[in-house]
């Protein structure tokens, strides 16, 4: 039997990546790891299907987490923009300056994302 994939263990491997290889390729990881974490918890939460004609899922995400009817879902919704961007970035740059601090606020900030969706109420 199949076990479920939990998306939020993807911050595990986001904070082995930060600490336990703490070197470019484990920052972009973490940053890449990350953003996945928060974004996968997020679709789940909001029910956005994975394809989505004339909007990309990420965006879709970003809307029905805006639209949700809970405090600080604006202030999640600009904190998971963030990651996406610098996971943009970690994913396609050549060059990235400040990535180790980069890398650990992006892990800190999906796990606050996290958190916040386990908190929420249950969907019907």
């Amino acid at each position: 039997m199949r076990a479920v994939f939990e998306s939020a263990d993807f911050l595990k491997i986001a904070q082995q990546a930060l600490h336990l290889s703490p070197s470019e390729a484990g920052w972009r990881t973490a940053i890449n790891r990350a953003y996945y974490a928060a974004f996968r918890v997020a679709r789940d939460y909001c029910r956005v299907p994975n394809r989505i004609d004339g909007v990309g899922s990420h965006d879709a995400v970003l809307s029905a987490v805006e639209a949700l009817d809970f405090p600080d879902a604006g202030n999640f919704a600009n904190s998971l923009r963030t990651i996406k961007k610098w996971r943009t970035r970690a994913d396609y740059e050549a060059t990235f300056h400040d990535l180790e601090h980069i890398a650990t606020k992006s892990v800190d900030d999906a796990e606050l994302i996290v958190q916040w969706f386990r908190r929420l109420p249950t969907r019907t």
